[in-house]
């Protein structure tokens, strides 16, 4: 009977420790296979980086101003709408899971530094006539209220939360650009050499110049693992900034002396360097290490683009 017993629990036992050990090891395989295909997707492959078409229309230089106006400040939210719109949507402000895709995120929190820069100074040059003009009020509202909101917020049901404080802001500047094609009166459009030169200045000061002094602190002042985040961050900033180039140079080349449009088109193919920039890791080799220090190459793309951009600013016909 006991031989018969223990018989038993041989042919048994190890069904139930293969049970157990399923039970066990086949959501971590799972979990792993997931987070794996999403870190994966969370390559530079997603979202897809290209220029908007709108941005690129051949005839742009002919249209009038109040529709090259528009397309100017849809430069500003392109990124932003596209990032709030892509599979995951808004990951700065999720509260588990996807936060460890970190390149996307960080990239996106560039994307809304971007556009918090660019909203603002073509709000306050492009919706006024002068100085002592008032500034419009779906695009100041915009600006104040909704992009400025913090982008880790989360709310329940849509209340409270970045993302839908970014797509109300979106609206708003969209109804801006719809009372301009209507030539209602409301909104009003202009664009001088001196209004091209501060948008210009916003670019390379605050637009670029905050990542880029991010990208060249020194290694041993950044944490090993803040180093991707940089790298994400600028992206995402160049990518805003490459947008609001692409339009600019179509829109008002007209305003810039000899090499203007050359030193803008250098310009935006740095920028595009920097978008397409998507290594396995990034490394952080100092000296003569046999890593590379991906920080300083994406460094030397934003120095470029930043010199091009002043060098586009004395071209300016003031």
């Amino acid at each position: 009977m006991a031989n018969r017993q223990i018989s038993e629990v041989k042919r048994i036992l190890p069904k139930v420790l293969l049970v157990v050990v399923f039970y066990i090891f086949a959501p971590v395989g799972i979990f792993a296979a997931i987070a794996g295909g999403l870190v994966f997707i969370d390559q530079a492959l997603y979202p897809k980086n290209e220029i908007d078409s709108a941005f690129l229309a051949p005839d742009i230089g002919t249209w009038s101003l109040e529709k090259r106006g528009a397309l100017l400040m849809g430069s500003s939210y392109a990124q932003l709408e596209r990032e709030l719109d892509s599979l995951f949507g808004w990951a700065p402000n999720d509260l588990c899971c996807l936060q460890f895709l970190d390149n996307r995120l960080n990239r996106q929190v560039g994307v809304i530094h971007a556009a918090r820069e660019l909203s603002q100074v073509l709000s306050q040059k492009v919706s006024k006539f002068g100085l002592g003009d008032e500034e419009n009020h779906d695009l100041k509202e915009a600006r104040q209220k909704h992009f400025a909101f913090d982008e880790t917020e989360w709310g329940a049901y849509d209340w409270l939360n970045a993302e839908s404080y970014y797509e109300e802001g979106i609206a708003l500047v969209k109804k801006y650009e719809t009372s301009l094609s209507k030539k209602d009166g409301v909104a009003r459009v202009n664009v001088t050499t001196a209004d091209l030169y501060d948008i210009l200045a916003v670019i390379k000061d605050n637009v670029l110049g905050e990542p880029y002094g991010r990208l060249i602190q020194r290694n041993r002042d950044v944490e090993w693992e803040k180093l991707d985040d940089e790298v994400y961050y600028a992206q995402g900033a160049a990518i805003v900034a490459r947008d609001a180039l692409v339009v600019l140079s179509a829109d008002f080349k007209d305003m810039m002396s000899k090499g203007g449009e050359e030193n803008m088109t250098a310009a935006i193919d740095s920028l595009n360097a920097i978008v397409a920039f998507n290594p396995w890791w990034v490394a952080r080799g100092d000296g003569a290490s046999m890593w590379a220090d991906h920080r300083s190459k994406m460094a030397r793309y934003y120095s470029e683009a930043i010199r091009r951009v002043e060098d586009v600013m004395k071209s300016v016909k003031l």
